[in-house]
């Protein structure tokens, strides 16, 4: 709205409201399609944003108990991991 009168937007601004509402469309209906794929691309994702976000907050590693540390969590993930994993997925 511009001095009381309400403009049309423009039509770039259109297409692209469509745009995201084709691709998002999309993206639900391949959800529905593959729910457990897209589980494990959302786990993934969100493990490595996770990952990356850390390490950045955090710095890197500062000593060799902490590395040690680290070593054991990782183990322990992987084994649970590995527990709910399906073997032929690995």
């Amino acid at each position: 709205m511009r001095n009381g009168i309400e403009t049309p937007p423009a039509p770039q601004t259109d297409q692209s409201q469509s745009s995201l509402q084709a691709s998002t469309n999309q993206l639900c209906e391949l959800c529905r399609e593959y729910p457990m794929t897209s589980l494990m691309v959302g786990l993934g994702v969100g493990v490595g944003a996770g990952l990356l976000i850390g390490g950045a907050i955090g710095g890197g590693m500062r000593s060799r108990s902490e590395q040690s540390y680290m070593d054991k969590i990782n183990r322990r993930v992987s084994e649970a991991l590995s527990d709910v994993i399906p073997k032929s997925w690995t």
